[in-house]
């Protein structure tokens, strides 16, 4: 038993020693020593990504693409998805969108209806099919064109913010390290797109937000890296085989802690948003999913 105890303290001494070392920003590792493995594990995501966009894309919510919604606000027993589906598509509402969800505050369950535009006379028969699962919340309609012109603006706007944004870098900087923050800020976005495209989840103006969070504080790491790899190309050559690589790696571990609180910023503005940051109109954004979109 003694030898058990005495085998455990230095484990724990020197975890506990390694979590001082990040937050001073005393750590060594290595990150430049094995490239290519972060290469691969990075090529392999975008890879998913870019696969899961072409072959499915991304599942726009009625902002963006416009068309009708209805929320239900189910009274008795809840009707499962293919239910709802089969009622509204005889109704006449081709290709529908139908999630049930449940409002946390209350634990009332909700059927959400999304699908396109359709006749004055249609969308009559549609509230009147779906009405006998409960009483109707509320309906939104989004002309396409509204819809399309927001995707087009957010495009737009995206487009001038990396071009001013490559201009900065490069009087800050140099040409070169503005590429790669704007290739860096690129990947980020792609990865999560990648997640919305593989899972399926609604595309809604709260995501933009998330996204224009992961692109701010993607953008910023990126800088305070190259910040400090600048402050150190002076001090090259002074350890005996010191190199540009090996500067490059003591400059990333200088800033690790710095790079660890952005990220956990951004995973906690980007919970706060997704709950607090949509639209007054889109309340459902608080409910939790109980299946899939159709």
């Amino acid at each position: 038993m003694t030898d058990v105890g005495v085998g455990v303290r230095p484990e724990r001494g020197r975890f506990r020693q390694a979590l001082v070392d990040i937050y001073h920003e005393h750590t060594n590792f290595n990150f430049l020593g094995r490239v290519w493995r972060w290469a691969l594990l990075s090529g392999s995501l975008l890879l998913i990504s870019v696969i899961a966009l072409a072959a499915s894309g991304l599942n726009l919510g009625i902002d963006f693409d416009g068309g009708l919604s209805w929320d239900v606000r189910v009274t008795g027993h809840t009707p499962s998805v293919g239910t709802v589906r089969d009622a509204v598509t005889a109704a006449g509402l081709k290709d529908p969108k139908i999630s049930i969800r449940q409002d946390r505050s209350t634990g009332q369950n909700h059927v959400v209806v999304q699908g396109k535009d359709v006749a004055k006379a249609k969308q009559a028969q549609i509230t009147k099919t779906l009405s006998k699962y409960g009483e109707i919340a509320g309906t939104t309609s989004v002309s396409a064109t509204f819809g399309s012109t927001v995707t087009n603006k957010a495009l737009i706007a995206l487009g001038v913010f990396f071009a001013v944004i490559a201009v900065y870098l490069s009087f800050r900087f140099e040409p070169k390290m503005a590429v790669a923050a704007i290739s860096a800020v690129l990947h980020d976005i792609l990865l999560t797109v990648g997640v919305y495209a593989v899972t399926g989840f609604e595309v809604v103006p709260a995501t933009v937000v998330a996204f224009l969070t992961i692109l701010g504080f993607s953008l910023y790491d990126t800088v305070v890296v190259f910040d400090k790899i600048k402050e150190n190309v002076p001090t090259i050559g002074s350890e005996r085989g010191d190199t540009y690589t090996k500067m490059a790696n003591r400059s990333l571990n200088q800033v690790l802690m710095r790079s660890l609180n952005t990220s956990l910023r951004s995973r906690t503005s980007r919970s706060h948003c997704s709950s607090d940051c949509s639209p007054a109109r889109t309340p459902r954004s608080s409910w939790r999913r109980r299946s899939s979109l159709g």
